[in-house]
């Protein structure tokens, strides 16, 4: 996590000559568009095997807010663009570990499901 920092932290300062610090609202509506995307596209699925939940949705939001705010508090003079593919990356990583999470739950319950009706099964025989 420090190296993607480091290397975003570096890249930022190079282009301090580049562009000016963008305001705070500048620097939020960059990695919100990125987040709405996804959110939008997670919507899309609802009703489907595939969809999260909302709860899952909500957590890997906050994670990627949290994430985007001690970024930006990092790195002041990222540029738009920076901040719109650490918001890409963020939320990749906290998308995919709900996606597992959600996963092995998904895994367990059918696997419970199978054994109640193995048992269900034998009481009857």
């Amino acid at each position: 996590m420090s190296t993607i920092n480091t290397s975003y932290r570096s890249q930022a300062t190079t282009s301090t000559q580049e562009s000016s610090t963008l305001s705070p609202t500048e620097a939020k509506s960059a990695w919100q568009n990125v987040l709405n995307q996804s959110l939008d596209s997670d919507a899309k699925l609802k009703g489907r095997t595939i969809y999260l939940g909302e709860q899952r949705i909500e957590r890997y939001t906050q994670k990627v807010s949290a994430d985007m705010e001690k970024f930006i508090q990092e790195n002041p003079n990222a540029t738009p663009e920076q901040i719109a593919q650490h918001a890409s990356d963020r939320i990749s990583k906290h998308k995919g570990y709900e996606t597992v999470s959600k996963m092995t739950d998904d895994y367990f319950m059918s696997r419970m499901m199978a054994r109640a009706k193995e048992l269900m099964a034998d009481l009857w025989e």
